[in-house]
């Protein structure tokens, strides 16, 4: 029982935190995105 509501709570945090760091993932690529198009522009 306590086994079961252990391997429900790994899970949880694990998929939190894949969702978590592919949110960031996708914050980092546009930041870089923009900073790519605004020094290209710049040139």
């Amino acid at each position: 029982e306590i086994e079961q509501i252990f391997n429900a709570l790994i899970s949880l945090i694990i998929n939190n935190l894949t969702k978590q760091i592919s949110e960031l993932f996708q914050l980092l690529i546009r930041i870089t995105y923009k900073f790519y198009i605004v020094s290209w522009r710049a040139r």
